[in-house]
């Protein structure tokens, strides 16, 4: 390489470079993202399990209700970040 071309190079590295790292925040913020949604659907397993061991047991429901519905509100706040 001349000297122009390796001056080049080093100019636009750290630009590649950011670059790069920017690509790598938005594919683990895809991922975290993806976990997120998986954890939804975990959730709504569980609330249709207590909903049926409720209706199934006639236990009464309001202390696993309160569980299942505080569930719900930390998964929308933590998707709402």
């Amino acid at each position: 390489m001349q000297r122009r071309e390796l001056y080049l190079c080093g100019t636009c590295m750290p630009s590649c470079l950011a670059s790069l790292n920017d690509m790598r925040v938005l594919l683990t913020f895809q991922v975290e993202l993806a976990a997120l949604h998986d954890r939804k659907t975990l959730l709504l397993q569980v609330n249709v399990a207590v909903h049926r061991f409720l209706t199934d047991s006639g236990h009464p429901a309001g202390v696993l209700k309160d569980d299942v519905a505080d569930l719900y509100r930390v998964w929308d706040e933590t998707f709402q970040r």
